[in-house]
């Protein structure tokens, strides 16, 4: 285990309390992922004493703040940890940016992320999106409001741009969610499900997109969206997003292909949003930190931040240009839409 880093894998509860991703990372034949796991956590506080028994109860929120520690290490953003709240304070070009994390997992009545169940390809339809927006809608609203009623009235935190960084886990192969279902809810753009695909299961940048205001849940309550197309929340500088800072991430970047026999199947992006690759399956490529990560800026920011944040091969960036009303999208080569991770079993002669 690295120095300076926290203990996650020696069991503090008992196994029925286990979160069933954490009993999976667990097993032994995982050393080499939770080695990379531990890499991550370097110098990462436990600053209530409790995060080991969260990671193993819980996981996908401890595994997204660690992300993120590690993501901003690697950016060269020197994430500090001098105050209990917001989550990170980050430097970019002198500049002091406070980022809280938060994570949309699943509704009561849906079936957890962990119960996965593999679609046979990638187009997923409007009910499966509409589960995920409503989720990150709750989410990022949450977080304002925290921000609203207490972060604010913090001195620390007074003048400073304050960023969201919203992980999704809230559903089964919710990694296939790219960015169909934050879009409407910060810019009130949707997709259109049946102009995606062109009948190969080709990503068509540019297809035909409709305004998306809000949204009904099931009790038939409206979800506003759109919460970047005015100066409701201008207070919320950018929200950095990602549904791909997952297991199979460690996976990939640990290299444990070569003692499991894994493959890690792809689907990539070039700078005009289209397919680079049809999806193929890959073998000693180890994808970076930022690979399917999203930075998604707010133009009507009190304190906007640099467009260039975390704009790197892998990432996405987006924007609203009020004074063109146009949407705008910088996609960085070789951004990753969706990656399974399989493990294939030699046939016995």
């Amino acid at each position: 285990m690295p120095s300076n880093s926290i203990d996650f894998f020696t069991p503090v509860v008992d196994t029925e309390a286990m979160h069933e991703n954490f009993k999976k990372f667990s097993d032994p034949n995982y050393k080499p992922v939770q080695k990379a796991f531990q890499e991550w956590a370097r110098d990462f506080p436990d600053r209530d004493n409790k995060i080991v028994t969260e990671f193993q109860t819980t996981f996908n929120s401890t595994f997204w703040e660690v992300y993120l520690h590690k993501l901003f290490k690697d950016f060269g953003l020197n994430p500090t940890y001098d105050y209990a709240a917001p989550d990170y304070e980050i430097t970019y070009k002198d500049q002091k940016i406070l980022v809280e994390a938060v994570i949309a997992n699943n509704a009561q009545d849906m079936n957890p992320e962990s119960e996965a169940v593999y679609p046979d390809n990638f187009n997923v339809g409007f009910e499966y999106n509409k589960n995920a927006i409503i989720r990150y809608a709750n989410s990022i609203s949450s977080k304002y409001i925290k921000y609203k009623k207490s972060y604010s009235n913090l001195d620390h935190v007074k003048d400073k741009p304050f960023v969201i960084a919203l992980g999704s886990y809230d559903q089964p192969c919710f990694f296939l969610e790219y960015d169909r279902c934050i879009l409407p809810v910060l810019y009130g753009l949707y997709v259109d499900e049946k102009n995606e695909y062109n009948g190969e299961t080709v990503y068509n940048y540019g297809v035909p997109v409709k305004k998306m205001m809000n949204i009904k849940k099931s009790n038939g309550s409206s979800v506003p969206l759109g919460l970047f197309t005015n100066d409701s929340m201008k207070e919320v500088s950018a929200v950095i997003f990602s549904c791909g800072a997952t297991f199979s991430k460690l996976e990939a970047r640990s290299k444990i292909y070569t003692k499991l026999n894994t493959h890690f199947i792809y689907v990539t992006l070039n700078e005009e949003g289209r397919i680079k690759d049809n999806t193929i399956r890959m073998r000693n490529k180890s994808e970076t930190i930022q690979d399917s990560l999203c930075i998604l800026h707010n133009p009507y920011a009190t304190n906007p931040i640099s467009q260039d944040l975390l704009s790197k091969q892998g990432v996405s960036v987006y924007n609203l240009n009020i004074e063109k009303n146009i949407f705008y999208r910088k996609i960085n080569r070789y951004f990753i839409v969706g990656r399974m991770a399989r493990i294939i079993i030699p046939r016995k002669s």
